[in-house]
């Protein structure tokens, strides 16, 4: 087999190699993308019912609702954390690109290659320190105020969440600057050009 041969067939194990990669990215990402919205739903609905099971218990029954601000609080921030992840996905967190735009195209790729790896990176941090925090408050057993909710559980859950940002951020990394046909579109949060 001559030097040609052998690239050409490595090319073409590559190119496959590279559409099973698009395509089981292609269903994480949608399976990741339905759970997350869902999930964010119901911790929404569950976050309206017991604002308004509190407002119903103060003003109407005069009794006194303990556990209620600190359950819609806590539902708040999941559908809060679930929606920073949706963000990601769909590219409309705030960005600047004033400065990026004066730039040539070749030179406006590497900097979106240096963002995407920074921002990833970022995530993995943060959940870092989140799951370092959920350490210590085992350690210590910390617990929020009402419902005795041990603080664990929300750096957890925080640190699982942000491990999911992290994770987004590199399939969009991968979609737009690894594969050569983007599976993930602009509609759907593929690159913006």
């Amino acid at each position: 087999m001559n030097g040609m041969n052998f690239w050409r067939l490595a090319g073409v194990k590559t190119t496959m190699n590279l559409h099973k990669l698009a395509q089981s990215l292609k269903k994480f990402d949608a399976a990741l993308v339905f759970v997350e919205t869902n999930i964010a739903i119901i911790c929404y609905a569950f976050m309206i019912v017991t604002v308004l099971f509190g407002v119903v218990m103060r003003f109407l029954l005069r009794a006194p609702n303990l556990y209620g601000e600190e359950l819609a609080m806590h539902f708040m921030f999941a559908s809060t954390m679930f929606g920073i992840s949706m963000g990601i996905r769909a590219r409309s967190h705030l960005g600047v690109e004033m400065l990026v735009a004066r730039f040539p195209a070749s030179a406006k790729k590497w900097i979106l290659k240096i963002v995407s790896c920074f921002v990833a990176v970022f995530y993995a941090f943060l959940a870092s320190l989140t799951f370092l925090l959920a350490y210590q408050s085992s350690m210590f057993r910390q617990s929020t105020p009402a419902i005795h909710l041990p603080y664990f559980y929300i750096y957890i859950f925080m640190g699982m969440l942000l491990s999911i940002c992290a994770v987004k951020c590199l399939i969009l990394f991968i979609n737009d600057f690894v594969l050569l046909e983007r599976v993930l579109t602009e509609k759907s949060g593929g690159i913006i050009e």
